[in-house]
């Protein structure tokens, strides 16, 4: 038994220089440092025990023994004070690293939402300073037109009433070729009003990505927020870097307008249709699409689904997607916090569904499922739970 003693303290010392090398707060060190010469202290008087029956100087035994009781209550003591010590070491550098992390997470909230606010009013002052202009040319268009159509109705009648003209203004009036401009300036003049109320489109679209005028949560359009991210990732949507450019197709369901924060979802439609990019641009996908589709579903909620073909997301990672600062991008590429800040705006916010389904080399689809009415009472009852899955 004595052996047997033995051995389990020399394993009981091994373990503890095992401790000691882990731990670096000093004052815990010199804790265990203590302990570990205690245990050794222990095998000493194990080793003892065994030399004294071995020498059958069996006289010895009570005065060890009693000593090892002595020393052990001791040990026991100090041993359960180190733990308690430890324990609360660990405690509170857990709540630091809580802490820590919830800090970080804020703060990067924090910055994510300034650099879309930043964004928002970036798009607010090119939209404005773009608009003024385009509204000035577009509003004088009307006279142009009349202007011009008065110019060639005048000379038509004066050609018709006067019967010769000098040779020189003969040859100019063949050199202006005055029947292909009264037949060419109208359409001149159409095609400029067409890229003028075009420009007006994409403004107003542009005003809707920024409604930085607006109230939170208001009565709104889901549609205008995805064509306002679309409009802004067009750029990205076009050929790039040997990278075929990506076709997006759109079939919009009859979606009845719903109660909503416009801004937030216009964020989620930013992050998710991006992620949906940098997916399809990492893949050798020769004919890469994203397919969006909205329609409502159970009278009272709408669907907004957004598929790539893409190489998909591997199993082994698809639970973590909506962990914050989880990001298969390089490092500096992204931050990670897109899905999980999306997740945040429908489920939390909205009280909606943001769920992932993806394959292998089969691609992604992230539906996003939003109650058109979340005060409704009949609402409350249906409302799905809030899961996240993939």
């Amino acid at each position: 038994m004595i052996a047997v003693g033995a051995g389990i303290m020399a394993g009981a010392i091994v373990r503890t220089r095992q401790i000691l090398v882990i731990l670096q707060p000093q004052n815990l060190q010199i804790g265990w440092w203590i302990q570990f010469i205690l245990m050794i202290s222990f095998l000493g008087g194990y080793c003892l025990a065994l030399y004294l029956v071995f020498k059958e100087l069996l006289l010895w035994i009570p005065v060890l023994m009693g000593l090892v009781f002595f020393l052990g209550a001791f040990f026991v003591l100090f041993s359960v004070n180190l733990y308690y010590q430890t324990l609360q070491q660990l405690l509170k550098t857990q709540n630091e690293y809580r802490q820590a992390k919830e800090w970080a997470e804020a703060s990067l909230t924090q910055l994510n939402q300034a650099k879309m606010h930043s964004l928002e009013r970036t798009v607010a002052g090119l939209a404005h300073e773009i608009n003024n202009p385009v509204t000035f040319i577009h509003s004088n268009l009307r006279f142009v037109e009349q202007y011009s159509q008065a110019l060639l109705e005048g000379l038509e009648i004066y050609q018709t009433h006067t019967s010769q003209f000098p040779s020189t203004i003969d040859q100019q009036v063949e050199d202006l070729d005055i029947p292909f401009i009264k037949t060419d300036l109208p359409r001149i003049l159409k095609s400029i009003k067409v890229g003028t109320e075009r420009i007006q489109s994409i403004i107003i679209t542009l005003r809707n990505f920024s409604r930085l005028d607006e109230a939170d949560y208001k009565v709104a359009q889901v549609q205008e927020g995805i064509d306002s991210a679309l409009l802004v990732l067009n750029d990205r949507l076009q050929s790039e870097n040997n990278h075929p450019p990506i076709t997006v197709n759109v079939q919009q369901g009859h979606l009845p307008a719903i109660f909503c924060n416009p801004r937030a979802l216009n964020q989620v439609f930013l992050n998710l249709i991006e992620n949906a990019i940098d997916a399809l641009r990492s893949s050798s996908q020769p004919s890469p699409l994203i397919d969006i589709r909205t329609e409502v579903f159970n009278s009272n909620w709408v669907r907004i689904s957004i598929s790539d073909n893409g190489s998909g997301i591997s199993p082994s990672i698809q639970p973590r997607i909506f962990d914050p600062f989880f990001t298969t991008k390089p490092i500096g590429s992204g931050s990670g916090l897109g899905l999980s800040l999306s997740y945040q705006v429908i489920v939390k916010h909205h009280r909606g569904n943001l769920t992932c389904y993806s394959q292998p080399q089969a691609g992604t689809t992230f539906h996003i499922e939003l109650p058109i009415d979340p005060n409704a009472t009949h609402c409350d009852t249906a409302l799905p739970a809030s899961n996240h899955q993939a």
